[in-house]
């Protein structure tokens, strides 16, 4: 892809992990009339390092780019959160499904699920890993999400740190109650 690109997606479920460097104004969409889903694969892997050293491994990263958009285009973890591989990074590494590092853009009706670790007995590990969308910049840039959703996650719906921020119409909603 080039800066200014808008690519195309054909209707299917991709597993891997997709990772966005360095690219402004791209737009990532589905075709007219296509469901498109993003899958993590069975083992992540990194694809970033927060503000603070540490590692992310998201199926979607937007890394030192500006208006990159995502739209209509599903992201699932598949509840791969289990296989994130400890590295050298400052604290516990982590799994997002989309994370935004030093980037601006956004999601258009988007919808986000399974960013946990396998069920356990029918229930979601007490780790502290599994963030349905991120953005992470070291300045403050512009952020939107608009429509889609959020469910099924194991930390947090969200983590916003120097967004200027957008969100609206998108529905949230938990994985459930943690009893380990």
């Amino acid at each position: 892809a080039h800066d200014g690109d808008t690519i195309l997606v054909a209707s299917g479920t991709y597993i891997e992990q997709v990772v966005v460097d360095n690219l402004d104004n791209l737009t990532i969409m589905a075709a007219t009339g296509a469901s498109v889903t993003i899958e993590a694969p069975a083992d992540l892997h990194e694809t970033a390092r927060s503000s603070s050293d540490r590692e992310i491994h998201a199926v979607l990263t937007v890394e030192n780019s500006a208006n990159v958009v995502i739209d209509n285009i599903d992201i699932d973890g598949h509840g791969a959160g289990n296989t994130v591989d400890e590295g050298g990074g400052a604290g516990q590494a982590n799994f997002y499904g989309v994370f935004y590092r030093n980037s601006s853009g956004g999601l258009t009706d988007v919808d986000v699920a399974h960013v946990r670790d396998q069920l356990i007995g029918g229930e979601i590990s007490g780790v502290q890993r599994g963030v349905g969308v991120g953005v992470d910049n070291d300045t403050r840039l512009a952020f939107a999400m608009t429509g889609g959703s959020i469910t099924d996650f194991q930390k947090n719906a969200t983590v916003f740190n120097g967004a200027d921020l957008t969100v609206t119409g998108v529905t949230v909603t938990g994985g459930g109650a943690v009893t380990t």
